[in-house]
């Protein structure tokens, strides 16, 4: 039983005052405009960051150096002595990758530092980074369903990723999960969808081409026309990667056709596989 003059006891509009109180830092919606004083973003940083926050940090920061192990010590001198770093941060469905350049930038410096002493960095052998897509088309539905799920979420963050068989569009889902991070992709029996999934992947720089699907059909030998399913890819983004090394087997002139022009200005080494000779005679 609760004791005390009735002021004091909890009510639904002391309840209420709490909950507005709570601090949000998800992106507004349209329903919180309407309902919420919504903060600017910059503002509702400047909160996040309680008053005084960074210049705690700058105080911990310079203790650091004293702080770290030898094997630290080690990883910071790698990593400061380095020209870039790609970095990639995930936590829950959420993937953010970068890439932090100019070493000789104090807050570089200082981020770096943070990182090693923080984080518990291992360093990944050569292995790592890298994944091969299992699809068996002879599996049960549920245990394709399995298959995908696994394949979705162990893709994502990779560098290198093989074996993508563009003839299941499931594997789409694939690509798409891999797209902020991959930079050496493996696909087969390309469709259009998959070749304009790829053209968005911003850090793309090797890509092998294992056949093509019949979007890129040639009516015959002699006709340097695009396959009836083909779709032109669109043009990239101002300041996204372009390819250095492509390498195609099997290749169809519709492909290549639609997939050279998209990369010309970039690419370094270009290797066709069982060309036939009207191949030679394409121009970008």
């Amino acid at each position: 039983a609760f004791q005390g003059p009735p002021g004091k006891f909890p009510n639904n509009f002391a309840l209420l005052q709490l909950l507005g109180d709570v601090k949000c830092g998800a992106a507004a919606s349209p329903k919180c405009w309407a309902e919420h004083d919504v903060l600017a973003v910059g503002a509702a940083l400047k909160r996040r960051l309680e008053e005084g926050v960074l210049s705690r940090a700058a105080g911990q920061l310079r203790g650091l150096q004293d702080q770290v192990q030898e094997e630290q010590a080690a990883q910071a001198l790698t990593l400061l002595g380095g020209q870039s770093w790609g970095l990639t941060l995930r936590g829950g469905d959420r993937v953010f990758s970068g890439t932090l350049a100019d070493a000789e930038d104090p807050v570089t410096q200082a981020v770096l530092l943070g990182v090693v002493a923080k984080a518990g960095l291992t360093e990944a052998t050569s292995s790592e980074g890298k994944y091969e897509v299992h699809w068996d088309t002879d599996r049960t539905n549920s245990a394709k369903a399995k298959d995908q799920a696994d394949n979705v979420e162990l893709v994502r963050g990779v560098e290198r990723l093989i074996n993508v068989d563009c003839s299941h569009h499931a594997l789409l889902e694939v690509l798409q999960a891999a797209a902020s991070t991959v930079e050496h992709l493996s696909v087969s029996m390309a469709t259009a969808a998959a070749l304009r999934e790829t053209c968005a992947m911003p850090r793309l720089k090797r890509l092998q081409v294992i056949r093509c699907s019949l979007d890129f059909a040639d009516k015959d030998d002699d006709d340097a026309a695009p396959g009836p399913g083909a779709v032109p890819l669109p043009p990239l983004p101002g300041g996204q990667a372009r390819l250095q090394w492509l390498q195609v087997l099997a290749p169809r002139r519709a492909l290549l056709e639609l997939l050279l022009p998209a990369h010309r200005l970039t690419l370094e080494v270009l290797q066709l596989d069982s060309c036939s000779d009207n191949y030679s005679k394409m121009t970008c």
